[in-house]
């Protein structure tokens, strides 16, 4: 049985935000932007006891839906109680406690709000938002790192909110501003000495040191990235561009297949406002700058193509 709270620990009130609303949590979530102290957030993160309607798994991921609350639980070593204002966390390893909250449960909770969540990276490349999706080790945070290299902007990683409120172009949130390389891509990158370590039993580091966009930007390409014999760069139409972009719709992933339904609608908007292009490189880091140049070259045109 898991303690709700850190021994050590006393609850302190700390505030965020991130993806369009105002956190208040007793948990420390470095991953997320500092925010000033309001007098009424949009969710509240706090420890406490969470109760599943059956028995603990031993391990993997469980997650329990129902209309008035989520609950996932991570091999018993944190358990979330999501709502669309609320995160109840309960755990007594708060490193790991934190990456759920920041990933998973922050996607859950911003889903019940009625967000579209996708999981990937954007980066801010020419006042535009290039969104980066993919399976899982597909590259989404090193192509992202390799963008701000070159000078570009983090928007965010790991969790991509699109705003699709207005009439005009969708415009993609300011997110999470921490970043989840593999050692490899780390060291290729240069960023070696300055990536933290994640959780243990996780080779993936975190590294802070991103420089974050000031603002939400809109969504000019949202590119698929897979591996293949030869680099290119080409877009993707009708059905392949709308399976493309709703495979990676966020809820799913943790609330089963049921949870895309009402995402169906917001993702066809979204692909038919923006360039869903497809990515394919070789696995070699080497081959990375020569992606990220015709990355860089078709937001350049397309920025080019828009402008009055």
């Amino acid at each position: 049985m898991t303690s709700p709270t850190p021994a050590s620990s006393e609850p302190t009130e700390r505030w965020y935000r991130a993806c369009g609303v105002r956190i208040r949590s007793e948990l420390e979530l470095p991953g997320l932007a500092p925010a000033r102290r309001t007098t009424d957030p949009d969710v509240t993160v706090r420890w406490g006891p969470v109760e599943a309607p059956e028995r603990w798994p031993a391990s993997g991921v469980a997650a329990w839906p129902s209309p008035e609350a989520d609950v996932i639980s991570w091999a018993g070593r944190a358990k979330l109680r999501l709502s669309a204002s609320e995160m109840v966390v309960e755990s007594d390893r708060e490193p790991f406690a934190r990456q759920c909250v920041v990933g998973p449960g922050l996607g859950v909770v911003l889903h019940r709000r009625g967000r579209l969540v996708l999981h990937g990276s954007a980066v801010e490349v020419a006042g535009r938002a290039v969104v980066l999706l993919g399976q899982k080790g597909a590259g989404k945070s090193t192509t992202a790192a390799a963008l701000l290299a070159r000078g570009h902007r983090l928007l965010t990683d790991d969790l991509v909110v699109i705003d699709l409120d207005g009439a005009g172009q969708p415009q993609c949130a300011l997110g999470p501003i921490q970043m989840k390389l593999w050692p490899a891509s780390a060291e290729a990158l240069g960023l070696g000495a300055e990536v933290q370590p994640f959780v243990e039993g996780l080779d993936k580091g975190v590294w802070f040191g991103a420089r974050p966009s000031p603002r939400p930007v809109p969504v000019a390409a949202v590119c698929s990235l897979t591996w293949g014999e030869t680099l290119d760069l080409s877009p993707l139409a009708g059905a392949r561009a709308f399976g493309a972009v709703f495979e990676h719709v966020y809820a799913p992933r943790f609330l089963g297949a049921e949870a895309g339904g009402r995402l169906i609608a917001p993702t066809a908007r979204l692909c038919a406002s923006a360039q869903v292009l497809r990515l394919a490189r070789p696995p070699q880091l080497a081959e990375l700058d020569r992606a990220v140049d015709q990355l860089e070259e078709d937001v350049a045109r397309r920025t080019q193509h828009a402008a009055p």
